[in-house]
């Protein structure tokens, strides 16, 4: 398996698959409860990220859990920060400001410019009013 031989990753999946689980539910414990991932799915992302690594050279079997550990967490983190990202609005397209997309309609214009002298004869008959009405819309 260290020298590339993906079969030989292949059949080492299933004499460890117990203990990947194991390692996952360990894991998740700390995660929040109503996670996104359950154990099985944490270990199939592990091993979709670990059978992409051709690089690797696992000199045992404590190395090769140790990766498998680190793949783990790593997920779980990258899930945490998609959450977290996603809840401060990171779903949100933005969209830049430019001279175009500020100026108004001219129905729109319009309204403005009538609510403006609405609002400069109602302070003319009521100050108070007059505020109430614009602090309040």
């Amino acid at each position: 398996m260290s020298d590339g031989d993906r079969e030989a990753f292949d059949e080492l999946v299933p004499l460890v698959y117990e203990q990947l689980r194991r390692m996952a539910h360990r894991q998740l414990r700390a995660e929040r409860a109503n996670h996104t991932l359950n154990t099985t799915a944490l270990v199939h992302e592990a091993y979709l990220e670990l059978v992409d690594v051709d690089h690797s050279r696992w000199q045992d079997r404590a190395h090769f859990f140790a990766a498998a550990s680190r793949v783990m967490r790593h997920l779980l983190v990258d899930y945490a920060r998609a959450r977290n990202a996603y809840k401060r609005g990171g779903d949100r397209v933005q969209v830049p400001l430019d001279e175009q997309s500020l100026r108004l309609s001219e129905e729109y214009a319009d309204a403005v410019e009538g609510l403006d002298e609405a609002l400069s004869r109602l302070e003319k008959l009521s100050s108070r009013q007059s505020q109430i009405l614009e602090q309040r819309y």
